[in-house]
């Protein structure tokens, strides 16, 4: 708890990353790409409002990927993942984008949680 970054003294053969309840605010470029064996990430509860684009690079063995509760305004680029969970509960996000699940996923999810965003709705937007 207290965390304001991504910790470096992580095993770099690690399956499974938690840190939740931190104050992380940013998720920098390949943050967690030297992680190659990571299945599962676990970020929510913190204050991340930034997630650089290529943030999850390079981490093909990600199946669960949960960002609930912090400040996200957009879905993160997601590409090359093959996901099966993305949660990002509790955001700030207020339009989803066309292409921002299936140009990005190398495989569909399985479970997408996207409740407690306050989504624009209105007749100028258009699936």
């Amino acid at each position: 708890k207290g965390l304001t970054e991504i910790p470096d003294d992580i095993p770099l053969d690690v399956t499974s990353i938690n840190l939740e309840e931190n104050s992380i605010s940013t998720i920098g470029p390949a943050a967690f790409s030297k992680f190659t064996q990571l299945n599962s990430l676990d970020i929510s509860f913190n204050r991340i409002g930034i997630i650089h684009e290529d943030a999850f690079a390079g981490l093909k063995n990600l199946g669960r990927l949960i960002l609930f509760a912090n400040k996200i305004k957009e879905i993160p680029k997601l590409q090359g993942l093959a996901l099966s969970e993305l949660n990002l509960h509790n955001n700030s996000i207020a339009l989803i984008k066309d292409g921002d699940f299936h140009d990005n996923l190398v495989s569909p999810l399985l479970y997408l949680e996207l409740a407690g965003n306050m989504f624009e709705c209105d007749c100028r937007v258009s699936w």
